[in-house]
């Protein structure tokens, strides 16, 4: 087989050339004939035969390449198969290689996807970045009406808006910009975007005048570096005409061509055929008669239907999708599931988590509401959790109960869950005191029709009560309540005091309710002035406790009222500080708490005749702090101390504290005798026990949750009301030094008064 160099193609070529001018032709062998077909034919030592096809790599500057070749080699993906050792070896300013091919860069194959495919980025710019360049695009509009908003180039990366041109006055458009080097897709519309990508020049004429490229058929400009003034061409043409009529011109690659010429005997024509090596440029071209033959189709090496024969580009070409080849399979799948690993998504795929991603291929971690959380319903993988539980308290937003918590309360709501400041509680009056206010706009919660005033009363002793309207400036009713606001008396025009009231009435030891009101719908200014009696009248009979301690009288000893009203000057309470009222040398006997909001609070005790010590501190902003104490029996009127922080005397009734030895008191000789008398069953569970030392009664709780109140109160046998205690700890004590050896009980109860325990105590 006879082997063509590049020296006898180039000889061959130049007799050819001589042999089409002058019909016959030749050779050094003598061989003289014409060809009577399309394409010329080779004949070896008198023998006509095809010539032979080797596919191959036709560039000599690859490492493989082959110069037995006669057609240039692909691989799967329609890739040159050449390899590659630099840069400098490859055949266009740009492209990609691999260890086995090769691939021109173009608008749908950039360097990155090359690096991201693992090939090798081959830039003209050689990593330096260039300088933008100024290029003049130019538009003659005189063929078809220009819109009158303008003409604009745009696409490719001048976007869907792009760039107003301006008219020269002869309607010859242009604009003038600075471009990176590179090659750049564009083309002119006839009227602003719109917000669209409608209203480009129609394609068509850049196909047939051979100035499309790309999938859109879009006009192109390489851009080196220096400055571009395109020639004007006409809308919808490559060319200056409205009518663009492209002549492809012949191109040749002397490197590689496969040729082959041919004739009959009669040397009446000669035809040549050659194709251009697929290297440098994807044209080929035949000649007939003289005359030039062309084949339409893609001639875009890295397209799916790259035609081989094709001539001339017809805007045919068909690509890949960007990670897959032409079949439609991902170039890269590591997993196998039909998505290409540069389009997975990582997500959570389970759709009840909070982070659920609805396009999601491979699975990631998830987010799920526990609780009383929820989630914020989002689908893409941003969902996150919402806190459906703002202050904590384990009840869910949508469940808390709005209401009154204070035990303390008229309106206490058992099943509230969330305070909502609606809470009613009274003002405490107290044995032998006057109180004044108004009803004038003030609620209407209970008893008849007019707004109302309710204060809170301790009865201590089982006897009778007056509570008298005397002094208000209107008609007045008078109603009492128990600890449950069951109306259990009213009064309207009682007494001598006209349209007002006074009321007595029996009450027993125990917690009640005093309202006042008008007539009807009436309100105004009011007086309400409490008087107590001086002794029990249950039975009818003076109850009296015979007292076996040589420190007291005969009698029992008397008890006193004693309220204690705490002051901060600065209104934001007592700051940690608080009092304690002891004798005896006892560590502890009636203590308070302080308080932490407002400017005042008042506590209440009950105590028998003594001396006592007042001891305040503990705390901060100790100047803000003082108090003053009264203390009130009806029988003996009343007194008052005051004082700051530190530790003053305090007399109650007309005991001299200034003779009285501390350390004298009565001990008792023996332990009390406990007897628990259960009168209901809860959780709580409630203990008594007795420190010899201090004589101190101690009442023990265990289960006593946060914000719960209970009331512990002293009687002897009689039913006097001997102490009264709010238990808020685990450990209450109550003072029993100054009683007489006898038998009492102590009865603990909850806020409504309901009795949860009684424990009867002898004491010897």
């Amino acid at each position: 087989m006879y082997e063509m160099r590049k020296v006898d193609i180039v000889r061959l070529m130049f007799l050819l050339i001589l042999c089409v001018s002058s019909v016959r032709c030749i050779y050094a062998e003598s061989f003289d004939g014409t060809a009577d077909t399309d394409y010329a034919e080779i004949v070896y030592g008198g023998e006509t035969e095809d010539p032979p096809v080797v596919q191959g790599c036709l560039d000599v500057n690859a490492d493989n390449y082959n110069a037995e070749a006669t057609i240039q080699g692909l691989d799967d993906y329609g890739n040159i198969a050449c390899d590659y050792s630099s840069c400098d070896d490859i055949p266009d300013a740009e492209g990609c290689f691999y260890p086995n091919n090769y691939s021109a860069f173009n608008a749908d194959f950039t360097p990155a996807l090359c690096d991201e495919y693992g090939g090798t980025a081959c830039t003209a710019d050689n990593g330096v970045e260039p300088e933008n360049v100024s290029v003049t695009f130019q538009v003659d509009m005189s063929s078809v009406e220009t819109n009158a908003y303008g003409v604009y180039l745009a696409g490719g990366a001048f976007g869907q808006d792009g760039h107003l041109l301006t008219d020269n006055g002869s309607d010859v458009w242009s604009v003038t910009l600075e471009l990176p080097p590179g090659q750049h897709l564009y083309k002119f519309r006839n009227q602003p975007s719109y917000g669209t990508w409608d209203g480009f020049e129609d394609p068509t004429g850049l196909i047939s005048g051979g100035c499309n490229t790309g999938t859109y058929n879009d006009r192109f400009v390489d851009v080196a570096d220096s400055d571009i003034v395109l020639d004007v061409v006409s809308y919808g043409s490559c060319t200056a005409d409205a009518q663009d009529v492209y002549n492809s011109a012949l191109q040749s690659n002397t490197n590689n061509a496969l040729l082959s010429a041919g004739g009959d005997d009669s040397g009446s024509d000669i035809s040549i055929s050659y194709s251009i090596g697929q290297i440098f440029n994807d044209t080929h071209s035949s000649i007939h008669h003289g005359v030039q033959q062309t084949e339409l189709g893609c001639t875009h090496i890295d397209a799916c239907n790259y035609n081989i024969n094709a001539t001339d580009q017809d805007g045919s070409c068909q690509f890949a999708e960007v990670y897959y080849n032409c079949n439609g399979t991902c170039l890269n799948d590591t997993d196998g599931d039909g998505v290409c690993d540069e389009l997975e998504i990582v997500g959570c795929q389970d759709d009840v988590a909070c982070n659920y991603n609805l396009q999601a291929t491979d699975s990631g971690t998830c987010t799920y509401a526990n609780g009383c959380d929820e989630c914020s319903g989002a689908i893409d993988g941003s969902g996150t959790l919402v806190d459906n539980d703002t202050d904590n308290d384990g009840v869910c937003n949508d469940d808390e109960i709005l209401g009154c918590m204070d035990q303390s309360a008229l309106n206490f709501d058992l099943n509230a869950t969330d305070a909502d400041g609606s809470c009613m509680i009274p003002s405490l009056i107290t044995c032998g005191s006057s109180v004044t206010g108004s009803t004038t706009g003030t609620l209407n919660n209970y008893g008849g029709p007019s707004a109302e005033a309710i204060y809170r009363f301790e009865a201590d002793v089982t006897g009778d009560y007056e509570f008298s309207s005397c002094g208000s400036d209107y008609d007045t009713y008078l109603r009492i309540y128990d600890a449950n606001m069951n109306e259990l008396y009213s009064a309207d025009d009682d007494g001598d005091c006209n349209h007002q009231a006074i009321m007595n009435r029996e009450l027993s030891p125990g917690s009640y309710y005093v309202l006042i009101e008008g007539y009807q719908e009436l309100a105004g200014f009011y007086t309400l002035t409490v008087t107590c009696p001086t002794t029990s009248t249950e039975g009818n009979r003076s109850l009296t406790l015979s007292d076996s301690s040589p420190n007291y009288a005969s009698n029992s000893p008397m008890l006193y009222n004693v309220q204690v009203f705490m002051e901060d000057s600065y209104g934001d309470g007592w700051n940690g500080n608080t009092y304690e009222i002891s004798q005896s040398g006892s560590s502890f006997a009636r203590g308070g708490r302080g308080f932490t909001t407002g400017y005042e609070a008042e506590e209440s005790w009950m105590l028998a005749e003594g001396c006592y010590k007042m001891r305040v501190g503990g705390g901060g902003w100790p100047q803000e702090v003082s108090w003053h104490i009264v203390v009130s029996n009806p029988s003996s009127g009343t007194s008052t101390t005051q004082g700051t922080t530190g530790e003053v005397d305090l007399a109650v009734g007309s005991f001299d504290c200034g003779s009285h030895s501390w350390h004298n008191w009565a001990r008792l000789d023996s332990p009390p005798q406990i007897e628990e008398v259960i009168e209901s069953t809860v959780e709580l569970e409630l203990s008594t026990s007795l420190e010899m030392s201090t004589n101190l009664l101690t009442l023990n709780s265990k289960g006593l949750s946060e914000g719960e109140r209970l009331y512990c109160q002293l009687y002897d046998v009689l039913g006097n009301l001997l102490a009264s205690k709010e238990v808020v700890d685990a450990r209450t004590d109550i003072a029993m030094d100054y009683l007489p050896a006898a038998v009492y009980m102590l009865k603990v109860s909850a806020y409504n008064n309901e009795t949860l325990k009684t424990f009867k105590m002898v004491k010897h």
